[in-house]
């Protein structure tokens, strides 16, 4: 964990998170260049922001690491964006307090005389010598309001007389003009942070935390929303089907592929009478805090990722025919029956083929998916009008979209493959797992083997000639089995 500081700070503006990150992290404050005890070259040309950014990278190198989690605040946010932005593969996570991104800066300042007039500091730092003879005056006493004054300082009263006079005693012993060189490098070499970096190639890549504090005297609390702009990913609108009373529990399903909302009308009919039920939906946006997930197929995946990634939002977890990813790896690595039954996930890989594919004779293999062996539902449950139900939603919307999951899961590994399978990311709610006995795409077998990675009281039920698509081919079966599992747990949750 790298953590870098702003302006008049030094390393010792990270004390706190030293200490409390040290148990899980190798944490480092450095001091950047021209502060604290590291070297400070005369030049303004030497604070550009592209040597700021590599003098990040050479440490993070001569420290015989790839990547970090990178933390910045004020010039150190500047720094970090700038970083995350130009040498993303170092970057694991970022974390920025109250530093806007250059982007985000300049296009809000261009538009806002408030922000203008409490960047002041900027233009009167480029004059020579008179900046630095005005901060150090009176013993420091603008320094000393940068921290404990009423505008800028800090309000909960932890920063101590001790700590001032640590401040003081740094910029004292070492001066201000490579600090305040910062600020001229900007502004006289400002092709990197204002032009290339806002180019849409240039946008960070890792998942990102702002951290803003609403009573900066510096900066704009509009900063941090705009700077989230530079993040790659966009919100996502979701749409989703509700029925049941919103005072009620939540119970979220989450369907698969080749799926939409529709593939729940059983259970959107057997359970709206005790729960709120919904799918694909930010649970917080509808003000709830926990909720029961159910998920198929690939909601199934999403599911045990939710469960083992958020378990405080997670009462209980409900998976159909879908395997926990730590159960899938195992198995597949134990066998070929598996990888064989897989196949469609490498074909899934190539462009546009499987999307003409899927597609092609009115869309004919959606409709055996559903229908036809070896995969159809068997229970003669999918009418004529359920199929063209999905057939119309994918000729409106296409394949691409979903053929992305596949395609995603693949390409950035990690997560799925590396991080959920953690002895540390364990399901620990109490779990059901429903499982059509003859599903073609996946072995009965995985059922148990994800049942052993749930610490959670956990169930597993078996629906013999019952196909992949569980939820369809057996509604009374799965409303059943769900319905002793919620009256069972509720019990045991109220006593």
């Amino acid at each position: 964990m790298l953590l870098v500081h702003g302006f008049p700070e030094f390393w010792y503006s990270w004390r706190y998170q030293l200490k409390e990150f040290s148990s899980h992290y190798r944490v480092v404050a450095v001091d950047q260049r021209g502060y604290g005890d590291s070297d400070k070259p005369s030049s303004v040309y030497d604070y550009r922001l592209p040597m700021l950014v590599n003098d990040l990278k050479e440490l993070i190198i001569a420290l015989d690491y790839k990547k970090c989690v990178l933390v910045g605040h004020d010039w150190g946010g500047i720094v970090a964006w700038a970083f995350a932005q130009t040498v993303p593969d170092m970057v694991e996570h970022l974390i920025v307090m109250n530093a806007p991104s250059p982007h985000a800066f300049l296009n809000h300042a261009s538009n806002s005389l408030s922000q203008l007039k409490k960047s002041w500091y900027f233009f009167f730092f480029q004059v020579p010598y008179i900046p630095e003879l005005i901060i150090s005056l009176l013993d420091f006493d603008f320094l000393s309001n940068a921290f404990t004054g009423k505008t800028m300082g800090v309000r909960s009263g932890s920063v101590t007389e001790d700590d001032v006079e640590a401040y003081k005693f740094t910029f004292q012993r070492n001066g201000l003009t490579a600090p305040i060189n910062f600020y001229r490098g900007l502004v006289r070499y400002p092709d990197f942070a204002f032009s290339r970096l806002q180019s849409l190639q240039s946008k960070v890549m890792c998942p990102t935390l702002i951290i803003w504090g609403c009573k900066d005297g510096a900066l704009e609390k509009e900063l941090a929303a705009l700077s989230t702009e530079m993040v790659a990913g966009e919100d996502v609108r979701l749409h989703y089907v509700t029925n049941g009373s919103e005072d009620k529990p939540l119970l979220l399903l989450v369907h698969g592929f080749p799926e939409f909302w529709y593939s729940w009308r059983y259970q959107l009919k057997e359970f709206h009478d005790n729960y709120s039920i919904s799918q694909h939906i930010i649970i917080f946006r509808i003000g709830c805090k926990k909720c029961t997930v159910v998920g198929h197929d690939w909601g199934g995946i999403i599911a045990w990722a939710f469960a083992q990634t958020t378990p405080d939002m997670v009462e209980r977890l409900i998976i159909l025919n879908c395997p926990s990813s730590a159960a899938y790896v195992k198995h597949c690595s134990n066998g070929l029956s598996q990888l064989k039954k897989s196949w469609y996930i490498t074909l899934f890989q190539v462009p546009w083929i499987p999307e003409l594919f899927l597609s092609t004779e009115d869309y004919a293999a959606l409709t055996n998916s559903f229908t036809a062996r070896p995969m159809g539902v068997r229970s003669g449950a999918m009418t004529e009008n359920d199929v063209e139900a999905y057939k119309y939603t994918f000729q409106r919307n296409g394949f691409t979209a979903p053929l992305n999951y596949y395609r995603a899961l693949l390409r950035y590994p990690q997560f799925a493959f590396i991080r959920l399978q953690s002895p540390q990311l364990r399901v620990t709610c109490p779990t059901l797992i429903i499982w059509g006995c003859n599903d073609a795409a996946l072995d009965k077998e995985l059922a148990a083997l994800s049942a052993e990675t749930v610490e959670g009281d956990v169930t597993v039920k078996y629906i013999e000639e019952c196909s992949h698509w569980t939820q369809m081919d057996r509604p009374e079966d799965v409303n059943k089995y769900m319905r002793e599992f919620l009256e069972k747990t509720e019990k045991k949750t109220m006593l």
